[in-house]
């Protein structure tokens, strides 16, 4: 039997337009699932990803699909021109200048894609910017609180995490620029080549620390928005209904033992 963690803590979860999903880490694969209808009425189920997207009705499969196409081709145009305008680069200038521009470029060719589906997500659904951040502050107040917050409690944490998938993103703009820099350098006054690695070493390691102590969460402003009450309690139940199944020690048969 695995040894447990001193203490339990929300590795991964996820927002939706409707709710919120948390991922169990001693039960592989499961996962609690909080949503709430027209009515304002949450429902909390314990599911697998398998049996979760079989129960999804056949418009929300639908939609899942529309939408995926939609970013593909508002990213399309975005990609397209990155693409001919580092193969006219390439044609015209060595490997080493060829390297730094797509190092420099694609982080902002990322950058606009990161806005344009931005936008477009917030005209459509605005209430999944909520989400992520009740999300996040559900995340943040059972760190800290080692128990599920109360609605009270949880309003006083942040809508920001340091390990938000959108730090992905601000990685690869703040990092990439910076390896490309750090070569030019590197070329220009022909160092030996230490003198890369330590330079490399030394911004991996920066970006680290900044990140770890919420200094780069600066897009998750336009990712997340302050929630309501009800964004608030989607979360909670959910988050009710992780910790309930996260403390047993082994993993059901299917979700119907748990019944």
């Amino acid at each position: 039997m695995k040894k447990r963690k001193k203490n339990l803590e929300v590795e991964h979860a996820s927002a939706m337009s409707n709710g919120i999903k948390f991922y169990s880490q001693r039960q592989k694969g499961y996962m609690a699932v909080s949503t709430v209808d027209e009515n304002e009425k949450i429902k909390v189920q314990w599911c697998n990803k398998r049996e979760y997207i079989k129960e999804k009705k056949l418009a929300d499969k639908m939609y899942d699909i529309k939408e995926m196409l939609f970013y593909t081709l508002c990213l399309m145009p975005i990609c397209i021109l990155f693409a001919n305008v580092w193969e006219w680069f390439m044609r015209n200038h060595n490997a080493k200048d060829g390297a730094c521009f797509f190092l420099v470029w694609f982080p902002i060719t990322l950058l606009l894609g990161f806005f344009d589906g931005y936008f477009v997500r917030r005209k459509k659904e605005r209430n999944f910017f909520k989400y992520h951040a009740a999300e996040h502050m559900a995340c943040n107040a059972y760190k800290a609180l080692q128990r599920v917050p109360t609605i009270n409690e949880i309003r006083e944490y942040s809508r920001f995490n340091y390990s938000c998938g959108t730090n992905i993103t601000t990685e690869i703009i703040i990092i990439f620029p910076l390896m490309s820099l750090a070569a030019k350098i590197y070329y220009f006054y022909n160092w030996p080549p230490i003198a890369l690695v330590i330079m490399t070493s030394v911004i991996n390691i920066s970006y680290l620390v900044l990140e770890r102590y919420g200094y780069l969460n600066f897009l998750q402003y336009f990712t997340t928005e302050k929630p309501d009450k009800i964004e608030l309690l989607v979360a909670i139940e959910g988050l009710k209904m992780w910790e309930e199944k996260e403390k047993i020690d082994f993993p059901p048969s299917s979700p119907n033992d748990f019944s």
